[in-house]
């Protein structure tokens, strides 16, 4: 499951709360903190947790499912993509910002 229990809920005022929970969700996939097809928490669990609106974590991910970097099932929830290329890639793009 996603260590959303370390992320803390303040959020940087210059840039999208979305794109910093992708950010963290891009660093806990790098350091091994998500293993590929482990399953997240739900829109509204993990905006409960973060004390955010639902729109933002749905636009976290749906950015995250453009991005191949998780993916859902209907009914069952949302995961962790299984592609190791895909933890390369991420890592790779975190090297390089």
């Amino acid at each position: 499951m996603l260590p959303i229990n370390s992320w803390r809920a303040d959020f940087d005022e210059r840039m999208p709360i979305y794109q910093q929970i992708i950010d963290r969700f891009s660093r806990s996939l790098v350091r091994g903190e998500l293993e590929p097809g482990a399953r997240i928490p739900s829109i509204r669990d993990l905006a409960m947790t973060l004390k955010v609106n639902t729109n933002t974590i749905q636009r976290a991910y749906q950015e995250m499912e453009r991005s191949e970097l998780i993916f859902s099932q209907r009914g069952t929830g949302y995961f962790v993509k299984k592609d190791s290329e895909m933890v390369d890639r991420v890592r790779n793009e975190m090297v390089r910002e």
